[in-house]
């Protein structure tokens, strides 16, 4: 009977270590997965989750914060996961940051970093969405690595290319490395161009003085720039010189429309230059003209000292000599 007791005092004593022994895992286990504990739950959407589990790590600012409770595939094309962030966290999580899927460590699991939000906006809140940043794949990786080994491997053979040929003096360079002549003149143009641009160097630093002297100077251009009177006079000159311009322009025009004209063989002008019979008619219609002038003349003169004009002269005179008696 003693005995009964004892092994049932043993087994009592084994099932109660083992209880507290299964306690304490269970504890241990869910503080590191933060099973226990107020959870405010977010999501982010993703084109690739890359390998990402329920159950991996949530990191804001290399800290953890909570996990990945649940992946979803909402379209053929969009994958969500679903976040349980630490109540304790969540008030330093902004509702704009980003969310992105990375690596822990080299080779480790995939776990998904959020991102610090700006100062302006809210803290997370239930059933909130996170903007995300699509990851970077092995595959991208590898191919971005294929690409820059096949770029190094045509570098390779150009410049394999150019050293042959440099080799052999073929080619600009290769003259240039082994013709001795070639050499000589490629250094002279060197230092004509070294010249040259001393030269550019001089011309430039006198640019610069003409400028600082019409910036600052007394001249004609320094107050024409700055001295807004003279600006307008200057401008009122080049429209005078302008108007004038073309005033001479037009008369140019004209005077050679008038030369035309006068050169034209169908002309008047033209044919008293040059037609005998024209300008003989021409001085005869004078002569008449004149004799005519002249012989009305002579009439004019025998009216007024005809008798007739003379007597109603006479009584004009005598009829003002009575009105002025009176």
């Amino acid at each position: 009977m003693e005995k009964n007791i004892k092994k049932d005092v043993k087994l009592g004593i084994f099932i109660v270590i083992g209880i507290a022994f299964f306690i304490g895992v269970v504890y241990f286990l869910g503080s590191q997965q933060q099973l226990f504990g107020d959870k405010v739950r977010v999501s982010a959407t993703f084109k690739n989750v890359s390998g990402l589990q329920p159950g991996n790590n949530v990191r804001f600012s290399g800290i953890k914060v909570g996990t990945v409770k649940d992946i979803e595939i909402v379209s053929d094309s969009t994958v969500r996961a679903v976040l349980l962030i630490n109540k304790e966290s969540a008030q330093f999580i902004k509702n704009d940051a980003f969310a992105s899927i990375v690596s822990d460590g080299l080779m480790g699991n995939k776990i998904v970093s959020i991102s610090a939000g700006t100062a302006q906006a809210k803290s997370i809140a239930k059933d909130d969405k996170l903007r995300s940043k699509e990851p970077v794949s092995l595959d991208d990786v590898v191919a971005s690595f294929k690409q820059t080994s096949d770029n190094a491997q045509d570098l390779t053979a150009n410049l394999l290319a150019i050293s042959n040929q440099i080799k052999n003096a073929e080619g600009l360079l290769g003259k240039v490395v082994s013709d001795t002549t070639m050499a000589h003149r490629v250094t002279s143009m060197v230092a004509s161009l070294e010249k040259s641009s001393r030269h550019a160097a001089g011309i430039t630093r006198q640019v610069e003085q003409a400028a600082y002297q019409v910036n600052h100077g007394d001249g004609l251009i320094a107050r024409a720039l700055s001295d807004s009177t003279w600006g307008k006079q200057i401008d009122h000159t080049l429209d005078s010189v302008y108007f004038a311009g073309e005033s001479i322009a037009q008369a140019s025009r004209e005077l050679k429309d008038f030369m035309t004209k006068l050169n034209n063989s169908k002309g008047a002008i033209d044919k008293l230059l040059n037609d005998s019979t024209v300008a003989k008619d021409l001085e005869q219609t004078i002569i008449n003209v004149k004799k005519g002038t002249d012989d009305l003349d002579e009439v004019m003169k025998t009216i007024n000292d005809s008798w007739l004009l003379n007597l109603f002269s006479k009584k004009d005179k005598d009829k003002d000599k009575n009105d002025k008696k009176d």
